[in-house]
């Protein structure tokens, strides 16, 4: 499966342990990686430290419900999503993103819509914490 990162690479990964290492470059300075073509799964770090995910399937685009998933938390959902298994959607509450919303993983932009991938990461973290602060405020109301 093809396994793209921030600073460029591109990989075809087949095993587990080959994802695991390769993943443990991300960091601030390798900022986001996707795993799969058409449909894929990414993860990006923040300045946090910790990271946020999307994917994309064939029912559409989707984004974790928060950004604070740490580097273990991504080598699981990317090791469960390279093997095939259906748990890695159970390790995040998932939420359906807007329709017109970015459907191209970051590392790989359409050729109509080009895309800094630095400021579609930006974006979507802005966009996370903002509806991370809203839902936070929303429970708080209760």
């Amino acid at each position: 499966m093809k396994l793209e990162f921030a600073d460029g690479r591109k990989l075809d990964v087949t095993n587990k342990d080959e994802l695991i290492k390769q993943l443990d470059t991300l960091g601030s300075d390798n900022d986001f990686a996707v795993l799969g073509d058409e449909y894929f799964i990414q993860a990006a770090y923040s300045d946090g430290g910790t990271f946020l995910f999307q994917y994309k399937d064939v029912s559409g685009m989707y984004e974790s419900e928060t950004a604070d998933a740490d580097l273990d938390m991504v080598k699981d959902i990317f090791t469960a999503y390279l093997e095939g298994a259906g748990t890695w959607k159970t390790l995040q509450v998932w939420d359906q993103m807007e329709a017109g919303g970015s459907t191209a993983p970051l590392g790989n932009p359409t050729a109509s819509e080009p895309v800094d991938p630095a400021l579609a990461l930006k974006d979507e973290l802005i966009k996370n914490a903002k509806r991370s602060v809203t839902n936070w405020i929303k429970r708080k109301l209760k």
